[in-house]
């Protein structure tokens, strides 16, 4: 074989090694858990007549929305399955749904490198938000069924800014990845159902063995979570005081 013919030889089978190396360093999940949402909210508290209509047009829009749990054991990542939005359906009122459920945020966690971070999206230039909260669980004793597996309850807070918000999750030990919807992990098994902020989470479809990649989130900035809530609080304690 002529050197030119080995030398090019050589370039090939290198570079079929190294893209295929490459490539295989990327995560990809051993599981994807479909979630379907819904309101729990109780709207008789809002006077406005006006305002309970919008809610509950964002409500029915929000049933038809998916989410999904990408996963391994080692690392997750949990967003919403965007979908078309008909003529008939007022972009405003998407919107406000989709940021009433938390369809806005792209969750990603990873264990090994005790790393959690939450994408905000709709923004010009998107924020990535680090996550280092201590969200201890509850177990509970009780128990149900949920996309065929038993589930254990399961209780913590999550704050946000001011607000501090109790969290139920349902979890089943029968699948050993420790993740759940909106970035919340450490229990014995994976989240099928949690209820947070008066939204639920409900596991309708479980794959198993289904490879799909998962990626870190890429942003141009990046805050810490608290920070960012004070902030929004701030903003929001501002408005008020403009309004008096």
């Amino acid at each position: 074989m002529s050197n030119p013919l080995k030398r090019l030889l050589n370039i090939l089978i290198f570079g079929f090694l190294y893209f295929t190396s490459f490539a295989q360093k990327g995560e990809h999940s051993s599981i994807v858990v479909e979630y379907t949402t819904k309101s729990i909210r109780d709207i008789t508290k809002i006077e406005s007549k006006e305002a309970q209509s919008i809610v509950l047009e964002t409500e029915r829009l929000m049933e038809d929305f998916q989410f999904e749990l990408l996963a391994n054991k080692d690392v997750a990542l949990f967003k919403m399955k965007r979908k078309l939005v008909g003529d008939n359906i007022s972009k405003s009122i998407y919107n406000l749904a989709v940021v009433s459920c938390d369809g806005d945020e792209v969750w990603y966690v990873d264990k090994v490198n005790n790393l959690k971070v939450v994408e905000k999206q709709g923004f010009e230039n998107q924020i990535c938000l680090t996550y280092d909260q201590e969200n201890p669980w509850n177990i509970e004793s009780s128990q149900k069924t949920i996309a065929n597996f038993n589930c254990y309850k399961a209780t913590t807070v999550r704050n946000e800014g001011q607000r501090r918000i109790e969290v139920t999750a349902w979890f089943t030990n029968e699948l050993p990845y420790g993740f759940g919807p909106l970035g919340f992990d450490g229990l014995p098994g994976t989240i099928l159902e949690l209820e947070f902020s008066s939204i639920v989470y409900s596991a309708l479809n479980v794959r198993l063995n289904k490879k799909e990649r998962i990626d870190e989130p890429k942003c141009s900035s990046t805050q810490s979570y608290d920070t960012y809530f004070k902030m929004m609080d701030d903003r929001m304690n501002t408005l008020i005081k403009q309004g008096d």
